[in-house]
């Protein structure tokens, strides 16, 4: 899975304009809270996903879907 293109960014805008309202974006589509590393996104051919540390962990979500995008958000 790559890391999700300017290209990819720019047809998920909402994502990281939401993201981008709360937290610092070092790199086009990777965020960081506080100076550490948040969330970025990937894409691969079932969609664009959103890695998250929750924690200590790493969350993968899909969030190709109004549906998915709310529930990533919630996550976060």
């Amino acid at each position: 899975m790559e890391r999700a293109d300017p290209e990819a960014l720019a047809e998920l805008e909402d994502v990281p304009n939401a993201i981008r309202s709360q937290v610092k974006d070092h790199s086009s589509g990777h965020f960081y809270w506080k100076g550490k590393s948040l969330t970025h996104l990937h894409v691969d051919p079932s969609g664009v996903h959103a890695d998250a540390k929750i924690g200590v962990e790493w969350v993968r979500r899909r969030v190709t879907f109004q549906s998915e995008k709310t529930d990533f958000f919630a996550l976060i």
